[in-house]
């Protein structure tokens, strides 16, 4: 979209630009002897050209007095003279040549009249080394400035620079009259360097990127593993992670990355973007190998793209076929693009199948691409090789990089060729050349005043160049225009001033090499008509940058003035001639008068004229044949000035193609219909207009552009990242002001266009709507759970007049230095390290809430001053001078394990802890001497304690039950596990009992059973085959442990002997009351107890085991929210202590 800032502008220029009244590019030529003075009405040479003296032996200085109203230089472009000099020597029969100047030393004087201020010059050149030659040069306002032209011009001309006929100072003459000098001056205007959109997705064979069916830019791909979507699938098979479709994998072989699911009942890959999205363009890729013939992995019948908002309601976007998916030998990028039917904006996505040609009706997806961005406009913001296609037509190809594209900045004739130019260009050549070039070449037999196009005898479509004599036999023709045959020939209404029709494809690349300068491309037609980056074109856009606004030539009665330079409509605000209402072209820019603006004069935003209607405007096309212009080698790119001498180009065809089909007409004509004016209708564009090189036609005409070199030094500034350099370091979340230094040396207005890579400068995004010497970027993603940190380049092009440059800056992405929000921490004392990414994190603080007094946090986010009694819940927090107004916090706990078999114990400030003990494994038993029989599990106790003061609790962890004895005669059961675990029952032989697991506890006074507050009981001794009971419970496993009654109070019963074919029986587990002995069965599991637990039964007091009947420890030690469970623990038991996180 235009911003404010452009409207403004384009409103300046419109003001400045477009009110000329009498403005008209004209080839003037000035011969020093021989014609009368041919003055135009808009840019001339008053008086004559003169040879005034010589610098050194080989430089003429020629000197000549040069106007033209309403110049310009803005900060976007200007308008110039392109100035060159062809000489003869005295005699008819002597040939016109191209004279080459100096690089330097040409000098421009004001004088009076002349407004605005001074003058430079630019040079063209061709030709490189020993052999370079300057062909011409540019005049042109050295400041910013607007008004009329009125210098004297000193030229310096190297006199023996053309090997055709050198001259020496001797031929001159005494009085310098031996040789014939002219000089032409055409206007041109600048179009600078600087993107633009091709295109305009509307008129008939519009270009536009070739998308569809080709390969979807990884740079424009959404879909990847770091982006924080979420992937999900129905019905999978095997093989492969949903995630699989965004690992950007390019290995396209079955199982390489693949996702493996069945396409039946509905089966789907469905994509959570989170926010919504509105996919323009997407595609899939299968697997190359194993999905193939008749056991093709792809879907059977039509498959579909949907969308949804809230993944209950889906609406189709896409109805894909079997084809639609490749198996080729590249998975990703993902090598067919499909273009979404009916975009929306969704958050979910779903490819939903309808079964696949494989037997078992198997999906295989290697990878899934999407974009949200309109990839068929075409942005053209570099020279490089472009791939194309066309709107309406099944037409794509691709252009190299030494076609013109339009991005590089171009000189281009302001307006079409006048027939005045060339009737001066004819003058200038020989008898055999000038055959060439007009269509009625009889000159022996054909009469003065005779029309060189069309009838001999009457002006056709409003062309009046006439036939005036030929200078003897053998000799050159003359030409002159005549449009009005009632009065003599260059009168002022002959049409000199009238665009000229009857060109052909052999006479515009004569005239572009005999001037100096090239044909233009067709992306170059469009550029020049086009408004610069970002502004998008309109729908059908013609010249005058709109949609609409064709205000044509009615009739010949329209036209007052007809003929002359002063040839001008009569009805206000007609822009453009069009339609066939006129059957010819109109005067060169006439439509612009002193009160119309940009649309109303029918001008390009670049001040280009009748680039829409009038003549046809014929460019080399992008189709196979005109594909192979070469505009960039300067050293033979552009004309040379001279022809061979059938009167044809001398460039050769690898340079300038020369074949049917590489020269379209773009633009439209007098006789057009107005969907042909529309700048990117290529109707006639593809080659197929022309049936042969010198097929002319009375509505095509032409217009020269030439390129232009870097020669100032303009280099591409610079980047300043917040640290003062181009690489700095930012996180997530935070914006990065990228600072702009202005480049160095530049010419005009500067723009900017930004890029950013993700894989290292592999690729570049652009960057929409970014276009100012700074940028403010925070798209940052780095979903990297390590200390890796995501590298985000960003290059900046700068463009000006005359050039292009860029500067590029990096930005380290730090990973966020942690994804969780609560962090635990296990027997840290006395110092430990919080789990972050940010270790290395420059300019990091560290912060810690609610810890207790003596601990602290520092650098990398070290913690010290913890003990081995130190349990308690913080808050910690980051932040870092690289992420203004960014801060990462999470809750870590401090905890305490108790995991060594024994006692311990812990001092405990005051606060609000959670205690759990888990009891310890019973052991295993033999059968036939062979481990059999498993210890039943461990029971588990959870309860949350508030502390008014200091207290020191004791732990106990009961160990495993030993594993019965085997391969003995009496074989021993297995030992008690520590902590009450009651004996295994032996055996005669080895089929012993395992011993009982040992319950874990925590108590008040050390050995003390009445003191314990928490008792998680131990599980079963094994027996035989068979698994023991687990522990735990208000009732251990197998109901020989209560809350009143056991073997004893925290200790298990032995297993009975086994002995008479019999296995001895499992030991029994600790437990608040042990388990009593099973006899020659499993062990049973121990009882847990936990103060305060509804179904507890407490004891009286210490060494008084009489029951309460309630659950409250004698000690006042309660628990809440108390959870007791029993098989829970394998191995040896497990105290913890933890704090309660509110």
């Amino acid at each position: 979209m235009k911003t404010k800032r452009s409207d403004v502008i384009c409103v300046t220029k419109q003001k400045r630009k477009f009110c000329r009244v009498r403005e008209l590019l004209l080839l003037v030529v000035i011969f020093f002897v021989g014609y009368a003075e041919v003055s135009a009405n808009n840019i001339r040479i008053n008086g004559k050209p003169k040879v005034t003296g010589f610098i050194g032996s080989d430089t003429a200085v020629v000197e000549l007095n040069l106007s033209w109203d309403n110049s310009w230089r803005d900060d976007f472009n200007w308008d110039a003279a392109w100035i060159f000099l062809k000489y003869k020597k005295r005699g008819a029969a002597s040939e016109w040549h191209h004279g080459y100047l100096l690089r330097e030393g040409h000098e421009a004087v004001a004088l009076g009249g002349n407004e605005g201020g001074g003058y430079t010059f630019m040079f063209g050149e061709v030709g490189s080394g020993a052999n370079a030659k300057v062909t011409g040069v540019y005049l042109m306002r050295d400041l910013i400035s607007e008004g009329k032209v009125n210098v004297r011009l000193r030229l310096k001309w190297v006199i023996n620079a053309n090997p055709q006929n050198p001259l020496k100072i001797s031929d001159f003459g005494d009085h310098l009259n031996n040789i014939y000098v002219a000089v032409h001056a055409i206007e041109m205007v600048y179009v600078p360097y600087g993107a633009y959109y091709l295109g305009d997705l509307y008129s008939h064979g519009s270009l536009q990127n070739r998308v569809i069916g080709s390969p979807l830019p990884a740079l424009y791909d959404i879909i990847d593993n770091n982006s924080g979507f979420e992937y999900s699938i129905k019905n999978p098979i095997a093989n492969g992670s949903v995630a699989n479709i965004a690992d950007r994998n390019p290995a396209a072989a079955y199982p390489n990355s693949t996702l493996y699911f069945n396409a039946v009942g509905g089966g789907w890959v469905q994509i959570d973007f989170k926010t919504p999205k509105t996919i323009r363009y997407f595609g899939v890729s299968a697997a190359s190998n194993y999905c193939s013939g008749s056991q093709d992995c792809r879907p059977k019948g039509n498959w579909y793209l949907t969308g949804s908002n809230d993944s209950l309601t889906w609406t189709r976007l896409y109805t894909g076929i079997n084809t639609d998916w490749k198996g080729t030998s590249v998975a990703y990028p993902v090598q067919n693009t499909l273009k979404v039917t009916y975009p929306g904006s969704y958050r979910y996505y779903r490819i939903e199948m309808s079964g696949a040609v494989r037997t078992d009706d198997g999906i295989v997806i290697q990878s899934i691409a999407m974009t949200e961005k309109d990839l068929e406009s075409c942005m053209i913001d570099r020279e490089d090789a472009l791939s194309l296609a066309t709107i309406g037509t099944a037409w794509t190809g691709s252009v190299g990089a030494n076609y013109p594209k339009g991005y590089a900045g171009f000189y281009v004739m302001k307006y079409e060729t006048s027939q005045e130019e060339y009737v001066e260009f004819l003058n200038s050549l020989t008898l055999v050349q000038q055959k060439a070039h007009v269509a009625n070449n009889n000159f022996e037999q054909m009469k003065r005043g005779d029309y060189v196009f069309g009838d001999l005898k009457i002006p056709n479509c409003r062309n009046g160049i006439v036939f005036i004599e030929q200078k003897g036999k053998g000799g050159p023709a003359v030409f002159g225009n005549n449009l009005n045959q009632g009065n003599e020939f260059f009168s002022v209404d002959d049409g000199q001033t009238l665009a000229c029709n009857y060109m052909s494809p052999y006479d515009m690349l004569a005239y572009c090499d005999w001037s100096g300068l090239r044909p233009m491309s067709e992306l170059e037609y469009e550029k020049a008509c086009r408004r610069p980056y970002p502004q998008l074109p309109d729908k059908g856009e013609y010249a005058w940058n709109a949609g609409n606004g064709v205000n044509s030539l009615l009739s010949e009665n329209d036209l007052i003035y007809r003929g002359s330079e002063t040839e001008q409509a009569s009805r206000k605000h007609t822009n453009v001639n069009s339609g066939g209402y006129l059957n010819g072209p109109v005067r060169c820019g006439m439509f612009g008068t002193a009160q119309t603006n940009q649309s109303q004069s029918g001008a390009t935003y670049w001040g280009g004229m009748d680039m829409s209607g009038n003549l046809w405007e014929m460019c080399y096309n992008v189709t196979a044949n005109g594909a192979k212009f070469i505009s960039n080698n300067f050293d033979y790119s552009h004309g040379n000035g001279e022809l061979n001498a059938a009167g044809a180009t001398d460039i050769a065809a690898a340079y300038w193609p020369s074949v049917i089909g590489a020269i379209g007409v773009r633009g439209g004509s007098f006789s057009s219909a107005d969907s042909l004016l529309r700048t990117s209708d290529r109707t006639f564009a593809a080659g197929d207009y022309f049936m042969a090189m010198t097929q002319r036609d009375s509505t095509v005409g032409f217009r020269g552009v030439r390129g232009v070199l870097n020669t100032t030094g303009f280099d591409g500034g610079g980047i300043i990242l917040p640290n003062g350099t181009n690489t700095d370091t930012t996180c997530v979340g935070s914006e990065v002001e990228l600072t702009g230094v202005l480049p160095n040396n530049s010419i005009g207005k500067l723009s900017y266009v930004w890029y950013v890579s993700e894989d290292n400068g592999t690729s570049w995004k652009l960057i929409e709507g970014a276009s100012s010497a700074s940028l403010k970027y925070s798209d940052f993603v780095n979903t990297n759970t390590t200390a890796t940190y995501r590298l985000y380049k960003f290059r900046r092009k700068v463009t000006c007049a005359v050039g292009e440059a860029e500067t590029q800056a990096s930005v380290y992405v730090a990973p966020l230095p942690w994804t969780v929000n609560l962090d635990i921490y296990t027997n840290v004392y006395p110092s430990f390290t919080v789990t972050s990414t940010w270790a290395n994190m420059p300019q990091a603080h560290w912060k810690l809430d609610h810890a207790p007094a003596g601990i602290s946090i520092a650098d990398k986010g070290v913690m010290s001053g913890l003990t081995e009694n130190s349990v308690f819940w913080a808050e910690v927090a980051v932040s870092a001078d690289k992420c203004p107004g960014v801060n990462y916090d999470k809750k870590i706990i401090v905890r305490r394990d108790f995991t060594g078999v024994g006692s311990g114990s812990i001092a405990l400030e005051a606060g609000k802890y959670v205690m759990e003990c888990w009891g310890a494994q019973g052991g295993r038993s033999r059968a036939n001497g062979r481990l059999s029989g498993q210890g039943g599990a461990g029971g588990y106790s959870y309860g949350e304690i508030h502390l008014m003061s200091p207290v020191v609790f004791y732990t106990n962890v009961g160990g495993i039950g030993g594993n019965g004895a085997s391969y003995c005669k009496r074989c021993g059961g297995g030992a008690g596990g520590w902590n009450g675990g009651g004996v295994g029952g032996g055996d005669d032989t080895d089929d012993a009992g395992g011993g009982g697991g040992g319950a874990s506890d925590i108590r008040l006074v050390n050995g003390d059973l009445y003191s314990r507050i928490m008792v998680a009981g131990g599980g079963g001794g094994g027996q035989w085959s068979s698994t023991g009971f687990a522990g735990g419970g208000l009732t251990g496993g197998g109901s020989k442990a209560t809350q009143t009654s056991g073997n004893a109070f925290g200790v298990g019963g032995k297993g009975a002997y086994g002995g008479n074919n019999a296995s001895g029986g499992g030991g029994g587990g600790g437990g608040y009351y042990g388990a009593a002995s099973n006899g020659r069965g499993v062990g049973c599991g121990g009882s847990g107890f936990i103060s305060g637990m509804l179904g507890c039964n407490a004891i009286a007091g210490n060494g008084d085991l009489t029951a309460t009947g309630q659950p409250n420890h004698y000690s006042g030690f309660i628990f809440q929210n108390a959870i007791m469970k029993n098989g829970i623990r394998t191995g040896n038991g497990l105290v913890r202590i933890s704090p309660v996180v509110p």
